[in-house]
């Protein structure tokens, strides 16, 4: 997870990102043009798991190495989906498992 609050290629408010975490969608790939997004680099065409997809899979880990990128997940909880795309592994509930390193040193 970045600290703008993106995962697996679905960056804020990217061109593809709504098709990308419908719940709905079947496709198990999603393309996103992520332009204008600082942190995508020079690399901004992408390709990504959707979020149907994702949410197939019996288990999900999000590692968080610092405390900085905790902070980043705590705050997706009160943000808009599209703002921070992290928000969506949410709604796994306990399949979702998140180690937080808060000092990987």
């Amino acid at each position: 997870m970045g600290l703008d609050g993106h995962t697996a290629s679905w960056f804020p408010y990217s061109q593809g990102l709504i098709a990308a975490l419908d719940a709905g969608n079947p496709a198990t790939l999603a393309a996103i043009d992520a332009s204008g997004c600082e942190v995508a680099g020079a690399h901004t065409d992408r390709i990504t798991l959707t979020y149907s997809a994702v949410a197939a899979s019996r288990n999900v880990v999000l590692i968080l190495p610092s405390a900085e990128k905790l902070a980043v997940f705590e705050a997706a909880s009160k943000k808009d989906v599209l703002e921070a795309p992290v928000k969506a592994l949410r709604s796994l509930g306990d399949r979702l498992t998140v180690y937080a390193l808060e000092d990987p040193r």
